[in-house]
């Protein structure tokens, strides 16, 4: 028995079981990111932490703003070579 949603033909959707499995895969992704370790720079938190620190009484929007061009400034660039 094939399921069917709006104007889709029911042909286009598939089984039950089908449509539950492709859930079932969707579910189990969406888990796979939500308890993943977030990753944390520790580049970028420390020259926030400098840059907040030398710029504590100017406004939030001058800090973000020196905090991005010394972070830019200051990051590391990798580049990979490819064989």
């Amino acid at each position: 028995m094939a399921i069917g949603s709006g104007n889709r033909d029911t042909k286009d959707i598939g089984s039950w079981q089908e449509f539950f499995q492709r859930l079932i895969r969707a579910v189990k992704r969406l888990r796979e990111d939500a308890v993943r370790t977030p990753e944390v720079c520790l580049e970028r938190a420390r020259v926030e932490m400098k840059v907040y620190e030398q710029y504590k009484n100017e406004p939030r929007i001058i800090q973000r703003a020196r905090f991005l061009e010394t972070y830019l400034r200051e990051k590391t660039v990798f580049i990979a070579a490819m064989n």
